[in-house]
Protein backbone atom coordinates (compact mmCIF):
# COMPACT_ATOMS: atom_id res chain seq x y z
CA UNK A 1 0.00 0.00 0.00
CA UNK A 2 1.12 3.56 -0.60
CA UNK A 3 0.97 6.32 2.01
CA UNK A 4 -2.62 7.40 1.42
CA UNK A 5 -3.86 3.81 1.64
CA UNK A 6 -2.02 3.37 4.93
CA UNK A 7 -3.55 6.61 6.19
CA UNK A 8 -7.06 5.50 5.20
CA UNK A 9 -6.56 2.24 7.06
CA UNK A 10 -5.37 4.17 10.10
CA UNK A 11 -8.46 6.38 9.84
CA UNK A 12 -10.73 3.32 9.88
CA UNK A 13 -8.89 1.96 12.91
CA UNK A 14 -9.19 5.33 14.66
CA UNK A 15 -12.93 5.50 13.93
CA UNK A 16 -13.40 2.06 15.46
CA UNK A 17 -11.23 2.77 18.50
CA UNK A 18 -12.95 6.07 19.32
CA UNK A 19 -16.43 4.57 18.97
CA UNK A 20 -15.41 1.75 21.34
CA UNK A 21 -14.24 4.02 24.18
CA UNK A 22 -16.33 3.69 27.38
CA UNK A 23 -17.28 7.39 27.34
CA UNK A 24 -18.91 6.90 23.94
CA UNK A 25 -21.34 4.43 25.51
CA UNK A 26 -22.66 7.20 27.77
CA UNK A 27 -25.71 9.33 26.98
CA UNK A 28 -25.02 12.48 24.97
CA UNK A 29 -25.48 14.75 27.96
CA UNK A 30 -22.70 13.05 29.92
CA UNK A 31 -20.24 13.43 27.04
CA UNK A 32 -21.25 17.06 26.53
CA UNK A 33 -20.92 17.77 30.25
CA UNK A 34 -17.38 16.40 30.21
CA UNK A 35 -16.41 18.38 27.12
CA UNK A 36 -17.99 21.61 28.37
CA UNK A 37 -16.34 21.29 31.77
CA UNK A 38 -12.92 20.74 30.18
CA UNK A 39 -13.34 23.74 27.88
CA UNK A 40 -14.61 26.00 30.67
CA UNK A 41 -11.82 25.10 33.09
CA UNK A 42 -9.03 25.49 30.53
CA UNK A 43 -10.44 28.86 29.45
CA UNK A 44 -11.38 30.27 32.86
CA UNK A 45 -9.04 28.45 35.25
CA UNK A 46 -7.97 31.80 36.69
CA UNK A 47 -11.33 31.96 38.48
CA UNK A 48 -10.30 28.80 40.33
CA UNK A 49 -6.78 30.06 41.10
CA UNK A 50 -5.35 27.78 38.42
CA UNK A 51 -3.40 28.54 35.24
CA UNK A 52 -5.74 29.01 32.25
CA UNK A 53 -4.85 27.57 28.85
CA UNK A 54 -6.94 29.64 26.44
CA UNK A 55 -5.02 28.40 23.41
CA UNK A 56 -5.98 24.82 24.21
CA UNK A 57 -9.66 25.57 24.72
CA UNK A 58 -9.98 27.87 21.70
CA UNK A 59 -8.40 25.31 19.39
CA UNK A 60 -10.57 22.52 20.80
CA UNK A 61 -13.73 24.61 20.38
CA UNK A 62 -12.98 25.05 16.69
CA UNK A 63 -12.88 21.27 16.29
CA UNK A 64 -16.03 20.45 18.26
CA UNK A 65 -18.16 20.22 15.13
CA UNK A 66 -16.25 17.12 14.04
CA UNK A 67 -17.54 15.29 17.11
CA UNK A 68 -21.22 15.92 16.37
CA UNK A 69 -21.63 12.78 14.21
CA UNK A 70 -20.50 10.76 17.22
CA UNK A 71 -22.75 12.58 19.67
CA UNK A 72 -25.95 12.26 17.65
CA UNK A 73 -25.61 8.48 17.87
CA UNK A 74 -25.68 8.58 21.65
CA UNK A 75 -28.85 8.23 23.70
CA UNK A 76 -30.68 11.54 24.00
CA UNK A 77 -31.75 10.98 27.60
CA UNK A 78 -29.71 12.86 30.20
CA UNK A 79 -27.40 10.97 32.51
CA UNK A 80 -29.17 11.43 35.83
CA UNK A 81 -31.13 14.53 36.73
CA UNK A 82 -28.44 17.19 36.90
CA UNK A 83 -25.23 18.41 35.31
CA UNK A 84 -23.36 17.09 38.34
CA UNK A 85 -24.72 13.59 37.71
CA UNK A 86 -23.82 13.86 34.03
CA UNK A 87 -20.28 15.03 34.77
CA UNK A 88 -19.77 12.42 37.49
CA UNK A 89 -20.81 9.73 35.02
CA UNK A 90 -18.28 11.00 32.51
CA UNK A 91 -15.46 11.20 35.08
CA UNK A 92 -16.25 7.72 36.35
CA UNK A 93 -15.90 6.37 32.81
CA UNK A 94 -12.70 8.37 32.21
CA UNK A 95 -10.99 8.89 35.59
CA UNK A 96 -7.55 9.65 34.11
CA UNK A 97 -8.70 11.92 31.28
CA UNK A 98 -7.02 9.69 28.71
CA UNK A 99 -10.21 9.19 26.72
CA UNK A 100 -10.88 12.93 26.68
CA UNK A 101 -7.39 13.47 25.25
CA UNK A 102 -8.03 10.80 22.62
CA UNK A 103 -11.38 12.34 21.70
CA UNK A 104 -9.86 15.80 21.23
CA UNK A 105 -6.97 14.33 19.22
CA UNK A 106 -9.54 12.60 17.04
CA UNK A 107 -11.27 15.95 16.46
CA UNK A 108 -7.96 17.47 15.34
CA UNK A 109 -7.32 14.44 13.11
CA UNK A 110 -10.75 14.94 11.54
CA UNK A 111 -9.79 18.49 10.58
CA UNK A 112 -7.38 17.49 7.83
CA UNK A 113 -8.59 14.03 6.77
CA UNK A 114 -11.17 15.38 4.27
CA UNK A 115 -8.30 17.26 2.59
CA UNK A 116 -6.23 14.08 2.54
CA UNK A 117 -9.09 12.25 0.82
CA UNK A 118 -9.23 15.03 -1.78
CA UNK A 119 -5.51 14.48 -2.44
CA UNK A 120 -4.36 17.84 -1.18
CA UNK A 121 -1.27 16.11 0.22
CA UNK A 122 1.46 13.75 -0.79
CA UNK A 123 1.32 11.16 1.99
CA UNK A 124 4.36 9.14 3.03
CA UNK A 125 4.35 6.38 5.63
CA UNK A 126 7.24 6.76 8.08
CA UNK A 127 8.24 4.92 11.23
CA UNK A 128 6.62 7.54 13.50
CA UNK A 129 3.39 7.60 11.48
CA UNK A 130 2.77 9.71 8.40
CA UNK A 131 4.27 12.74 6.69
CA UNK A 132 1.84 14.97 4.79
CA UNK A 133 3.16 17.59 2.38
CA UNK A 134 1.03 19.81 0.15
CA UNK A 135 1.27 18.34 -3.32
CA UNK A 136 3.03 21.26 -5.08
CA UNK A 137 4.45 24.71 -4.44
CA UNK A 138 1.68 26.28 -6.53
CA UNK A 139 -0.99 24.41 -4.55
CA UNK A 140 0.66 25.50 -1.30
CA UNK A 141 0.44 29.14 -2.38
CA UNK A 142 -3.22 28.74 -3.33
CA UNK A 143 -3.96 27.13 0.03
CA UNK A 144 -2.30 30.01 1.85
CA UNK A 145 -4.39 32.47 -0.17
CA UNK A 146 -7.56 30.50 0.51
CA UNK A 147 -6.87 30.46 4.26
CA UNK A 148 -6.17 34.19 4.27
CA UNK A 149 -9.36 35.02 2.38
CA UNK A 150 -11.37 32.70 4.62
CA UNK A 151 -10.04 34.47 7.71
CA UNK A 152 -10.94 37.86 6.24
CA UNK A 153 -14.48 36.61 5.64
CA UNK A 154 -15.01 35.65 9.28
CA UNK A 155 -17.11 37.64 11.71
CA UNK A 156 -15.02 39.86 13.94
CA UNK A 157 -16.07 41.86 17.00
CA UNK A 158 -15.34 45.51 17.50
CA UNK A 159 -12.90 45.72 20.39
CA UNK A 160 -14.63 47.06 23.44
CA UNK A 161 -14.19 46.60 27.14
CA UNK A 162 -17.33 44.88 28.34
CA UNK A 163 -18.64 45.44 31.82
CA UNK A 164 -21.01 42.98 33.45
CA UNK A 165 -24.56 44.28 33.54
CA UNK A 166 -25.36 45.24 37.17
CA UNK A 167 -28.59 43.24 37.03
CA UNK A 168 -26.55 40.04 36.61
CA UNK A 169 -25.51 40.10 40.24
CA UNK A 170 -29.14 40.34 41.27
CA UNK A 171 -30.07 37.42 39.00
CA UNK A 172 -27.22 35.24 40.23
CA UNK A 173 -27.66 36.06 43.90
CA UNK A 174 -30.78 33.95 44.38
CA UNK A 175 -30.24 31.20 41.81
CA UNK A 176 -31.96 28.91 41.14
CA UNK A 177 -34.88 30.93 42.57
CA UNK A 178 -34.19 34.18 40.76
CA UNK A 179 -36.46 36.93 39.51
CA UNK A 180 -36.59 35.79 35.90
CA UNK A 181 -38.46 38.92 34.84
CA UNK A 182 -35.05 40.57 34.86
CA UNK A 183 -33.64 38.18 32.28
CA UNK A 184 -35.79 39.21 29.30
CA UNK A 185 -34.71 42.86 29.28
CA UNK A 186 -31.10 41.81 29.91
CA UNK A 187 -31.14 39.51 26.88
CA UNK A 188 -32.71 42.33 24.88
CA UNK A 189 -29.85 44.66 25.77
CA UNK A 190 -27.33 41.99 24.86
CA UNK A 191 -28.96 41.41 21.48
CA UNK A 192 -28.92 45.09 20.60
CA UNK A 193 -25.26 45.33 21.60
CA UNK A 194 -24.35 42.27 19.54
CA UNK A 195 -26.14 43.63 16.48
CA UNK A 196 -23.79 46.59 16.46
CA UNK A 197 -20.56 45.00 17.71
CA UNK A 198 -20.04 42.30 15.07
CA UNK A 199 -18.79 43.02 11.57
CA UNK A 200 -18.36 40.87 8.48
CA UNK A 201 -18.40 41.26 4.71
CA UNK A 202 -21.71 40.31 3.11
CA UNK A 203 -20.41 37.74 0.64
CA UNK A 204 -23.84 36.24 -0.10
CA UNK A 205 -26.36 38.28 -2.09
CA UNK A 206 -29.58 39.22 -0.22
CA UNK A 207 -31.65 36.95 -2.46
CA UNK A 208 -29.26 34.12 -1.64
CA UNK A 209 -29.82 34.70 2.07
CA UNK A 210 -33.56 34.54 1.46
CA UNK A 211 -33.21 31.16 -0.23
CA UNK A 212 -30.83 29.72 2.37
CA UNK A 213 -32.35 30.99 5.63
CA UNK A 214 -35.83 32.07 4.64
CA UNK A 215 -35.03 35.64 5.68
CA UNK A 216 -32.67 38.39 4.63
CA UNK A 217 -29.60 39.59 6.46
CA UNK A 218 -31.66 41.47 9.05
CA UNK A 219 -33.47 38.34 10.22
CA UNK A 220 -30.29 36.26 10.17
CA UNK A 221 -28.41 38.84 12.24
CA UNK A 222 -31.16 38.96 14.87
CA UNK A 223 -31.31 35.17 15.15
CA UNK A 224 -27.54 34.97 15.50
CA UNK A 225 -27.51 37.77 18.07
CA UNK A 226 -30.23 36.02 20.09
CA UNK A 227 -28.27 32.75 20.20
CA UNK A 228 -25.06 34.56 21.15
CA UNK A 229 -26.89 36.58 23.81
CA UNK A 230 -28.16 33.41 25.48
CA UNK A 231 -24.69 31.84 25.31
CA UNK A 232 -23.12 35.00 26.73
CA UNK A 233 -25.64 35.08 29.56
CA UNK A 234 -24.89 31.45 30.47
CA UNK A 235 -21.15 32.10 30.34
CA UNK A 236 -21.34 35.18 32.56
CA UNK A 237 -23.54 33.42 35.10
CA UNK A 238 -21.18 30.43 35.15
CA UNK A 239 -18.17 32.69 35.71
CA UNK A 240 -19.78 34.58 38.60
CA UNK A 241 -21.06 31.39 40.20
CA UNK A 242 -17.80 29.53 39.60
CA UNK A 243 -15.60 32.15 41.23
CA UNK A 244 -18.00 32.65 44.15
CA UNK A 245 -18.65 28.98 44.89
CA UNK A 246 -14.97 28.08 44.63
CA UNK A 247 -14.15 30.69 47.28
CA UNK A 248 -17.00 29.51 49.48
CA UNK A 249 -15.74 25.92 49.14
CA UNK A 250 -12.21 26.97 50.16
CA UNK A 251 -10.90 26.27 46.67
CA UNK A 252 -12.27 22.72 46.57
CA UNK A 253 -14.45 23.13 43.51
CA UNK A 254 -17.49 24.77 41.99
CA UNK A 255 -21.15 24.37 42.85
CA UNK A 256 -23.76 22.20 41.18
CA UNK A 257 -25.55 25.31 39.95
CA UNK A 258 -22.36 26.48 38.23
CA UNK A 259 -22.23 23.23 36.29
CA UNK A 260 -25.80 23.76 35.10
CA UNK A 261 -24.68 26.98 33.38
CA UNK A 262 -21.41 25.57 32.09
CA UNK A 263 -23.29 22.78 30.32
CA UNK A 264 -26.85 23.94 29.64
CA UNK A 265 -29.30 21.14 28.95
CA UNK A 266 -32.57 22.34 27.47
CA UNK A 267 -35.18 20.92 25.15
CA UNK A 268 -34.78 21.81 21.49
CA UNK A 269 -38.40 22.99 21.24
CA UNK A 270 -37.92 25.27 24.24
CA UNK A 271 -34.69 26.73 22.88
CA UNK A 272 -36.04 27.30 19.37
CA UNK A 273 -39.10 29.00 20.86
CA UNK A 274 -36.92 31.25 22.99
CA UNK A 275 -34.71 32.27 20.07
CA UNK A 276 -37.76 32.88 17.88
CA UNK A 277 -39.23 35.23 20.48
CA UNK A 278 -35.96 36.99 21.14
CA UNK A 279 -35.09 37.53 17.50
CA UNK A 280 -38.58 38.70 16.55
CA UNK A 281 -39.05 41.12 19.45
CA UNK A 282 -38.62 44.84 19.06
CA UNK A 283 -35.50 46.57 20.43
CA UNK A 284 -35.60 46.89 24.20
CA UNK A 285 -37.88 43.89 24.72
CA UNK A 286 -38.87 44.96 28.21
CA UNK A 287 -42.56 44.62 27.36
CA UNK A 288 -42.01 40.95 26.55
CA UNK A 289 -40.36 40.10 29.86
CA UNK A 290 -43.26 37.95 31.03
CA UNK A 291 -42.90 35.74 27.95
CA UNK A 292 -39.17 35.40 28.55
CA UNK A 293 -39.80 34.65 32.20
CA UNK A 294 -42.08 31.74 31.32
CA UNK A 295 -39.65 30.41 28.73
CA UNK A 296 -36.46 30.75 30.70
CA UNK A 297 -38.03 29.21 33.78
CA UNK A 298 -38.16 26.05 31.68
CA UNK A 299 -34.40 25.80 32.11
CA UNK A 300 -34.98 24.88 35.73
CA UNK A 301 -36.95 21.79 34.68
CA UNK A 302 -33.77 20.00 33.58
CA UNK A 303 -35.06 18.88 30.21
CA UNK A 304 -35.29 15.22 29.23
CA UNK A 305 -33.45 15.47 25.92
CA UNK A 306 -29.91 16.50 25.17
CA UNK A 307 -31.46 19.18 22.96
CA UNK A 308 -29.41 22.27 22.33
CA UNK A 309 -26.10 22.52 24.13
CA UNK A 310 -25.02 25.97 25.20
CA UNK A 311 -21.26 26.02 24.41
CA UNK A 312 -18.71 28.41 25.85
CA UNK A 313 -17.81 30.07 22.56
Amino acid sequence: MDGIDDLRQFENEADTAIAAMPIMALPARAVLAGLHYFLWVTQHAGLLDLDPQPGVSETAIRRMGYLLPLLVRRQAEPFGVSARDALDGFLKADPTGEQMAQLLSYAHFSEFMPEAHKKYYTVTTIREGFRLVLRSEWFEQMQARDILLSELALVFPFPAKKELDPVLREIVRDLPDANWDLVGPLLGRKIEALLFSLAEPNLVAPEGMERIFGSGYSGFYRIRAAILAYAELALEISMILGATSNRENDGKGISDETLEWISCNVEAEWFVGLIARLSAAEPGMSSASSDFSALISGNRQRATTAGMACLDL
